[in-house]
């Protein structure tokens, strides 16, 4: 018996519930993990132990086991392994409890990236939208993950993305029997990937937290590295609303991150916004402020964005930046009206001076105001009037 078999207690008593198990596919923090056929079916399992001799007599790690599973039982989504059954197993050194859950036949994120240092950008986006979209149902039912890492991702033979092991998930709302067991102060995650706020205080985690996760993520697998002292540096060639959309799921402040996992999707091309720009010809903008397409005065001020009618280009034809379609947090399509109709987020900004208030040149562009722009230098240049002279002599 080598050291990857099961135990035979546990093979005597999975056969008593119709299954048989086989080799090892591998440990984590609570257990071991085998595979098994669902003889019934004629199909292949995974069953999860929770056997780990660092843990099995911690109270709150079996109670995170035991919501795992609670939680898995209730998911039905193509990117979350389902749970068929579960139980407990007398071992030698006491009760061992388990589940059942699907199979997912593949390698986790972690292991393709060891393999191939990063991902190229259609793919990465492709597995990003996938984790995104699981993650949205789990938060749709008011769980959320902590744990998001490429070790917690696996990537099947068709290139489908699963997102597992809910161990440090927890419910947000006030259902008691999966609410939080995390005391306050407490670390839980894996550091690289954590939220700021989370590593502080895993129980003050949020739907934000496993936002800034994902973007995490997502630069790993642009990057082949976690170094983000300067992302837009570090993604030099990969689309700019790419870029952007990283940027803002990794935040240090949760107040400054997309507001929805479906928010993040829709920023890096996921659903409404990638119809646009390929299939249907409609209203484009281009909101750099620089472009030489933009609404110009003809004294050179900047008046609002370069407008596309019709357009179906991805990218803006006088100076190469990406086009914006729809509003980037609701997904409307975009107007020529500084705000969204439907959600209020901002579709363009026109910069202002912040001393006066007018239109700027674009020398003026991304440059501090406080000090003024070409109109009040205009302003101060001009002299001042002579004042008429009083004639003292009127008569009376």
């Amino acid at each position: 018996m080598s050291e990857n078999d099961p135990p035979i207690e546990y093979v005597n008593h999975l056969a008593r519930q119709g299954f048989r198990l086989a080799g090892e596919l591998g440990r984590g923090l609570s257990g071991s993990v085998y595979r098994a056929e669902q003889s019934s079916l004629n199909r292949t399992v995974a069953v999860k132990f929770f056997d780990s001799a660092f843990v099995r007599n911690d109270a709150g790690m079996a109670k995170r086991f035991s919501r795992e599973a609670r939680i898995l039982a209730k998911f039905q989504h193509q990117s979350i392994p389902y749970v068929l059954t579960d139980g407990v197993v007398e071992a030698q050194y006491g009760e061992a409890p388990y589940f059942v859950m699907e199979y997912v036949n593949g390698k986790t994120l972690a292991t393709f990236l060891n393999e191939k240092n990063k991902i190229d950008v259609s793919r990465s986006l492709e597995y990003t939208l996938q984790i995104l979209d699981a993650l949205n149902y789990s938060h749709t039912h008011k769980i959320i993950h902590r744990d998001i890492k490429p070790g917690n991702v696996m990537i099947d033979s068709r290139d489908r993305c699963f997102l597992i092991d809910f161990s440090l998930g927890v419910n947000i709302s006030s259902q008691t029997e999966m609410s939080r067991a995390t005391e306050a102060g407490a670390f839980l995650g894996s550091v690289q990937y954590v939220a700021p706020e989370q590593e502080s205080d895993a129980a003050s985690a949020n739907e934000k937290s496993d936002i800034y996760s994902v973007g995490v993520v997502l630069f790993e697998m642009l990057t082949g590295h976690r170094e983000r002292t300067n992302i837009a540096k570090s993604l030099f060639d990969v689309p700019r609303h790419v870029v952007m959309a990283i940027e803002k799921a990794c935040s240090p402040d949760p107040n400054d991150r997309f507001d929805s996992a479906e928010d993040f999707s829709r920023a890096i091309g996921g659903k409404q916004q990638q119809l646009a720009p390929t299939l249907i010809p409609a209203l484009a903008l281009c909101t750099n402020t620089r472009c030489k397409g933009a609404d110009w005065s003809s004294n050179g001020y900047y008046r609002g964005p370069a407008q596309y009618d019709e357009c179906k280009n991805s990218f803006c034809t006088q100076c190469g930046d990406q086009l914006q379609y729809t509003c980037e947090k609701c997904g409307a399509p975009i107007s020529t009206d500084p705000h969204c109709g439907n959600c209020g987020n901002p579709n363009f900004q026109v910069p202002l001076c912040d001393r006066c208030g007018s239109f700027i040149t674009k020398e003026f562009m991304g440059k501090s105001t406080e000090n003024g722009c070409s109109k009040c230098i205009q302003k101060k240049q001009q002299k001042p009037p002579v004042p008429q002279s009083i004639d003292d002599d009127i008569p009376f």
